[in-house]
């Protein structure tokens, strides 16, 4: 029996995937066969995560060191290298005295407001079985606000999450949005939270400091069912950052029934 695998979206150690083997045998008519093994890559980054990162404040260039080194047993030479979207710009590679590693510093330039968005590392190599393969690495440009908010936008409260409002002991419960710097020279307070009409009475907030200055979490709780179908507002959190004094979310919760469309 062979059995191919195909490795191009995964990557790893002790990898398994099961093959049934169908049989006309009376007594074991379904085998299941395991197969285990490691799918190495020819080059990986060489940081704890396996990923490149650039990140910082939007109005500034974002810069980064990423070493890639030779992720198997075969030794790596490295023939060309090039950002594939252009979001970026690769400065200079250096090779590792050693061999089979290389540090790249690469650098994207300011914009003027936030934005995410992509670029692609692509590394063509020769390795030593005398083969020329090529290798890439999507990652995130991310020109960051001074003070970010997860999620963003909105915080919607689903009826599965609310049921324990309506059991027999009921209990509160709450959504989180965490709030930290977009850059590491960046410093704020959060100030006071603010719920507009339409949420006052309902919401209630409160504001947890998890490191002075850069991280804070802010819980909107939810004491009581409500015999409405919906309430939805918004929700102002007040920094003292004086380019992002403001934060507003729409808060959402959804009083219908659980299986109800």
């Amino acid at each position: 029996m062979t059995i191919n695998l195909t490795t191009t979206k995964m990557q790893g150690p002790n990898i398994t995937k099961t093959v049934h083997v169908i049989s006309n045998d009376p007594t074991n008519p379904d085998f299941a066969l395991n197969v285990t093994g490691s799918v190495l890559q020819i080059v990986e980054p060489d940081t704890a995560l396996k990923q490149i990162r650039m990140a910082g404040l939007a109005g500034s260039t974002l810069r980064t060191e990423v070493t890639m080194k030779k992720g198997s047993w075969l030794d790596v030479e490295l023939l060309s290298s090039e950002l594939k979207f252009g979001n970026a710009r690769i400065e200079s590679v250096t090779p590792a005295p050693e061999g089979n590693a290389w540090t790249f510093v690469l650098m994207a330039d300011s914009v003027t407001r936030p934005m995410i968005y992509n670029e692609e590392l692509v590394l063509n190599v020769r390795t030593s079985d005398d083969v020329e393969r090529t290798v890439s690495f999507v990652f995130r440009i991310e020109h960051n606000a001074r003070v970010l908010a997860n999620p963003r936008g909105q915080l919607k409260f689903l009826p599965q999450r609310m049921a324990q409002l309506r059991g027999p002991n009921p209990q509160p419960v709450f959504m989180p949005v965490s709030l930290q710097v977009g850059g590491p020279e960046v410093s704020f307070r959060v100030l006071e939270v603010k719920l507009d009409e339409k949420l006052e009475g309902v919401f209630r907030t409160e504001v947890i400091e998890q490191s002075s200055g850069k991280n804070y979490l802010v819980k909107v709780w939810l004491d009581e069912w409500q015999d409405v179908r919906q309430v939805i507002g918004r929700m102002t959190i007040v920094t003292d950052d004086d380019e992002n004094p403001e934060i507003a979310l729409w808060v959402m919760a959804l009083f219908t029934d659980i299986g109800t469309k």
